[in-house]
């Protein structure tokens, strides 16, 4: 009986040896940054640029959803990052995620929020989070949220003046509008050792892209439009990881 006991032991702690507990998960760090570029630079707030057409344009507020981040293999496998963040060009974050170390052939997310989150109560959040309505990104006529939100003046004279007198109002959302995107380019987490990633978004995309937008005439949208699907059509290929 002894020699059985012995032998169960024995058999049990090779059991254990080569269990999960002796070949741990190992994590690195993935740092993720969203940015809004212009000519490959940062969109600085109230600062003139010329847009692709040379119209002379400001940008005053600029916000915009990301959501269901992932990371994904070459298997299909994906790795939760993050459910949602609210990137805010005012304030931009950056998001450090312990990651499963190992290669990643693209990232994923959803620009604006899935249904299930636009049928969230902006109230029930605490302030800090991305979908509080401290932010001010609810359409509460729509009870609904904003996905995109782009404001900003253009100058129609361009002759010296600086006029700048149309107004930029440009506010997506609606489940409708809710698209994926994904990157395919390699990403590699090491144990222990960070990797940062910055999704940037290509200001001049949003309105010169596979849809046109004149925004002399098409500058402001507040619900399910044309406009808002041209702008939400042109987001899908707007986005990039930069260098």
């Amino acid at each position: 009986l002894f020699l059985l006991t012995t032998l169960a032991f024995s058999f049990s702690a090779c059991e254990d040896d080569d269990g999960p507990s002796s070949n741990p998960e190992v994590f690195g760090t993935l740092d993720l940054k969203f940015a809004a570029t212009i000519n490959d630079e940062d969109v600085v707030l109230n600062e003139e640029y010329r847009d692709e057409s040379d119209l002379r344009v400001s940008y005053t507020r600029l916000q915009y959803y990301a959501s269901n981040i992932q990371l994904v293999k070459s298997d299909g496998s994906a790795v939760n990052v993050k459910d949602v963040i609210l990137y805010d060009q005012a304030n931009p974050r950056t998001y450090s995620v312990q990651i499963p170390a190992g290669t990643y052939s693209s990232i994923s997310f959803g620009i604006g929020l899935d249904e299930e989150m636009n049928a969230s109560d902006p109230n029930s959040f605490d302030q800090d989070h991305p979908q509080s309505y401290i932010h001010n990104t609810h359409w509460g006529w729509a009870n609904l949220y904003k996905f995109v939100v782009l404001e900003g003046k253009v100058d129609t004279q361009d002759n010296g003046t600086e006029l700048f007198d149309n107004f930029i109002s440009i506010h997506t959302g609606f489940n409708e509008l809710y698209r994926t995107i994904t990157i395919n380019e390699p990403i590699v987490i090491s144990e222990d050792e960070s990797e940062t990633v910055e999704l940037a978004l290509d200001v001049n995309k949003v309105f010169y892209g596979p849809e046109s937008v004149d925004l002399l005439n098409e500058n402001n949208s507040h619900a399910l439009t044309p406009l808002a699907e041209k702008i939400t059509a042109n987001l899908t290929s707007a986005f990039s990881i930069r260098d």
